[in-house]
């Protein structure tokens, strides 16, 4: 935390100074147009003599709230705004309060965001104390006041930051001001709350999660740590957890856990709008915050409740918040007084009082709708629809708004500023700017005017403004222009605007919009809509925890638009409004699919020297079983062996020619899981090339002599129908190589008893590959082996390297949990004839020598080392149709006159299924490695080098 720009507080005055309790007639939070006549409204043609869009029988009633009521605290003209008798009797408007808190005297301390302003004041309606707020960053967005300090969240900035002054010291000038915590997201706080003891959090995602800041002397705790939603409660841990919009989670059901035990919930009747823990009482009872939501095809129903909690889950009380369907808006702030009972400041259009709830009794289960008629039911108004807009302003009917368009708009209309002076009034007859105008020409004020001129563009408007035409109901809340000026701001002229639908009020928004039937399917660009009253643009749909909207309104800078978090949580502000979406608006276009993606890893083990008698050919494909015209067409079955002819093609020269044929075979379209083996033309010895599982393409790299025939030989096991082979040649080595090749023989298997009769445990085991099984313990310098693991217990690698020889960091063979997967390994041995295997789990392993190289003219073998890997390298990975080059002969141990290279190529989190190519120059037609989505896939390559000693790799993962 850092120390920012001073605050400054004023001391009250000696004597109290009373409120002025101002109840004047009904006020609304915008003026709408039911007639619709296009740019203006005449005198007789206004409802409600023009005054507001509230019904007419309800103008000028108060209209009881539920509750027992403490205090008035006075109405202005606009929603939530208070009048009262400020310090030295002059009368100040506060646009709030932004937050409400009672302290431990019952004193009442009420926040003003835009009127930099913090007031406490008595049950009796007496100003106790008054602070300035001046150099907060831009508005208050909540307030708590322990024994010893007062803090404010401020919001306006790039973030949230905690304002804070000690509450009894009346000579300090001075603010301390907070930033919140490295790595929390200012966006996701949205209040503070002070625990038993006195220590103060932020609250974050409306109260689900805190994080404490301040212990209770004020001091800043060193080390927050991370958000929580534990409460540490007389020495429990205490946790309300409600819905959060989790797939598979009760919308309807919240929970009161209690040391990790469940002792209560709750059942609503609609959704779970808000579970929070509200606070403590003295005698430890917990106050949980419920909001009951709910929809029933027309409009949204809400029920705002408060249930008391004994720590062992005894319901206490159950209190209802006041509310009618009369307000545009009802907000509910609560405290709790010091007796343990709640106290709330309902603000509305023409309400602003301290309550306390209505008590509801104990009551089980799921709390029934209220009786009789149905409440917050939108009045839907019968106008006709207005004309369509001329000009060049017309909105194109023969095009749809795209969501984005509808966003774009509502954005600049609601950052349009523009000066206005004494001239911008003149063409209002009868009209004079009353003080608060005049005081202000000059200054900008922010937000488009509703009907200004038919103009439905900020291009047209700015240029009519520009030329001082009349602006019209700047210097009123309430009144209507009904003489030809235009309106002012208004919340459905505005949402009109953004539609650019024309111009129409809340009572005829139904004209150009439809009810989308649920919550749950509000999206950027639609709008709650209460007809009559206020309707607001929704801005981002924040499931579980509400909406983000934007609303035109007006407060004490006559004429503004705002953004806010509106919490399902604060059920009044939901009550009665109806999701609607403009019927010209674009249908959704399905999000792109996201790119598809994987890692790529190449670990070298060897190479072949200049001297080598290999030669590369391709890749070129030499069987494909599912082309017509090979050599055998269609799946090949269960337990079937088919001969395959190398010699002579794809690049390969005759038998004769060829002393070990290097081939990639891969398993494709089958149905069941198994194996597939590769070996000379020989009865089967028993071997496993490649192992695979249902429905998923596999390939592995071998060695063969395919001897004097040209033939080699697939053996294919599997539990379903059958497989598709597909075969390709890498290259070749002549007779006259120092290449011995022999028909596979197995040297290890771990199932088997003479090897142990047990999986392998994680760790090295040293394993007997030469001077067994009639393979020479002289001679090999490297030896050719299928490494396969067998029902490994987790997901995990293999490395085989030569014995004493220090470990690599590299692997062969990535596998998942209970599968089966094969690779071909080269791998350098020791004098004893020994290899090194580790193993990352517990697995059954088999190892089959398929030949080896017994000299350093055609194979050089050299320790493991990684050439590539994105997930380091490149920090991101490999993209569908892309490639990256991998520098080979850069290595230390790899020579500039190299001509190819193995080495085991990795897939690491594919995110879809696809596959590798590896290449030299020109990109093959043929893969080197298929994977799946998920996990990691890895096979031998053996590949030429380009003449500046690089491979390419190229993933193709076609988006499914």
């Amino acid at each position: 935390m850092t120390t920012r720009q001073p605050l400054t507080r004023r001391a009250a005055a000696p004597s109290s100074i009373a409120l002025a309790l101002l109840f004047a007639a009904a006020a609304v939070a915008c003026n709408g147009d039911p007639a619709g006549d296009g740019d203006s409204v005449s005198a007789g043609d206004s409802d409600s003599a023009g005054d507001s869009d509230s019904d007419s029988d309800s103008a000028g009633e108060d209209i009881p709230l539920a509750g027992e009521r403490i205090t008035g605290i006075g109405v202005g003209g606009g929603p939530d705004e208070l009048t009262y008798a400020g310090l030295g009797s002059e009368e100040e408007e506060v646009w709030g309060p932004a937050a409400f808190v009672s302290d431990e005297r019952g004193h009442n301390w009420l926040a003003d965001g835009p009127g930099h302003k913090l007031l406490v004041i008595d049950d009796d309606a007496a100003i106790v104390d008054r602070y300035d707020l001046d150099g907060l960053v831009r508005g208050v967005e909540d307030i708590e006041v322990t024994a010893t300090h007062v803090y404010v969240l401020t919001v306006g900035g790039d973030a949230p930051v905690i304002a804070r002054t000690g509450r009894h010291d009346v000579a300090s000038s001075a603010w301390e001001t907070f930033e919140l915590p490295e790595g929390i997201d200012g966006r996701a706080v949205t209040g503070l709350r002070k625990d038993a003891a006195g220590a103060v959090a932020v609250e974050l995602a409306f109260g689900r999660e805190h994080l404490p800041l301040f212990a209770a002397d004020g001091g800043a705790i060193a080390d927050p740590g991370a958000p929580t939603a534990i409460h540490q409660i007389a020495g429990h841990a205490v946790e309300a957890r409600g819905y959060r919009g989790e797939p598979g989670g009760d919308p309807t059901r919240g929970a009161l856990l209690v040391d990790g035990v469940e002792v209560a919930s709750v059942t609503t009747a609609g959704m779970l709008g808000g579970f929070s823990l509200l606070g403590t009482t003295a005698d430890d009872h917990l106050w949980i915050r419920v909001a009951d939501v709910a929809f029933d095809g027309e409009a949204i129903q809400t029920r705002s409740l408060a249930y008391r909690f004994a720590l062992d889950g005894t319901l206490v009380q159950l209190v209802e918040m006041p509310m009618n369907d009369q307000l545009v808006w009802v907000e509910h702030r609560l405290t709790i007084e010091p007796d343990g009972d709640l106290r709330v400041l309902s603000t509305g259009a023409d309400e602003a009082s301290l309550r306390r709830p209505k008590e509801l009794g104990i009551t089980a289960g799921p709390l029934p709708p209220r009786p009789g008629t149905t409440p917050y039911l939108p009045k839907l108004g019968v106008a006709e629809p207005p004309p369509p807009v001329q000009g060049d302003d017309a909105a194109p009917r023969n095009l749809c708004m795209s969501r984005e368009e509808i966003m774009q708009r509502a954005y600049e209309y609601a950052n349009y500023e523009a000066v206005y002076n004494q001239a911008h009034m003149k063409g209002c007859s009868g009209r004079t700017p009353v003080a608060y105008f005049q005081n202000r020409l000059g200054l900008p004020i922010r937000g488009v005017a509703y009907k200004y001129a038919g103009h439905i563009e900020v291009s047209t408007y700015n240029d009519a403004v520009a030329n001082n035409y009349t602006v019209g109901d700047l210097n009123t809340k309430t009144d209507k222009v009904v003489d030809g000026c235009s309106y002012g701001v208004d919340c459905s002229g505005f949402v009109s605007k953004a539609w650019r639908s024309g111009h129409y009020a809340t009572a005829t928004l139904h004209n150009v919009s439809h009810n989308i039937g649920s919550y749950d399917d509000l999206k950027p660009g639609d709008a709650l809509n209460k007809p009559g009253s206020h309707v607001r643009l929704v801005a981002e749909n924040l499931w579980a925890y509400g909406v983000k909207v934007v609303e035109a309104t007006v407060g004490q800078e006559r004429m503004r638009v705002i953004v806010r978090d509106m919490s399902w949580e604060n059920a009044g502000y939901a009550a009665g409004y109806a999701p609607v979406r403009y019927n010209n608006v674009c249908p959704d276009v399905p999000p792109p699919p996201p790119p598809t993606t994987t890692h790529v890893i190449f670990d070298a083990s060897g190479y072949l020297p200049a001297s080598s008698g290999y030669t590369p050919v391709g890749p070129s494909r030499v069987l494909d079983t599912r082309v017509d015209g090979q050599e055998h067409v269609g799946p090949i079955a269960d337990d079937a062996t088919i001969a395959i002819t190398v010699a002579g093609k794809g690049g390969l020269p005759q038998a004769k020619e060829l002393g070990g044929v290097v081939l990639n075979v891969a398993v494709a379209q089958n149905d069941g899981q198994g194996f597939a083996a590769v070996y000379p033309d020989a009865p089967y010895p028993g071997n496993s090339t490649v192992n695979f599982a249902a429905g998923q393409t596999t390939a592995g790299l071998t060695v063969v002599d395919p001897g004097d025939d040209g033939k080699i030989e697939l053996h294919h096991v599997t539990t379903g129908t059958g497989s598709q082979i597909v075969v390709d040649a890498f290259g070749y080595f002549p007779p006259s190589a120092d290449l011995t090749m022999i028909t596979p023989t197995r040297v290890f298997d771990s199932r088997e008893a003479k090897h142990g009769g047990k999986p392998l445990a994680q760790g090295t085991t040293d394993l007997q590959l030469a001077g067994v099984e009639g393979i020479p313990l002289a001679g090999a310098t490297a030896m050719i082996v299928n490494l396969a693991v067998v029902q490994p217990a987790d997901a995990g690698f293999a490395t085989l390297f030569e014995a004493g020889a220090p470990q690599p960091t590299t692997s062969n063979l990535n596998y998942a949990a209970g599968t089966a997967r094969a690779n071909m390994v080269i791998v350098p041995l020791s004098e004893k004839g020994l290899a090194t295997l580790y193993t990352l789990r517990e697995a059954h392993y088999v190892v089959d020598v398929l030949g080896w190289f017994s000299g350093a003219v055609d194979f050089q073998p050299i320790a493991p080392i990684r050439l590539r890997d994105t997930r380091e390298d490149d920090l991101e990975p490999v993209g569908h149709e892309q490639s990256i080059t991998i520098d080979v002969t850069s290595a230390p141990t790899i020579p500039g006159d190299a001509v190819a290279v193995l080495g085991t190529l990795t897939a690491a989190s594919p995110t879809s299924q696809g596959y590798l190519q590896v290449y030299a120059d020109a990109v093959p037609n043929t893969s080197s490695l298929n994977f799946t989505a998920g996990g990691a896939f890895a096979n031998a390559v053996i590949s030429e080098l380009s003449a500046a000693g690089q491979i390419h790799v190229r993933a193709m993962i076609p988006t499914p």
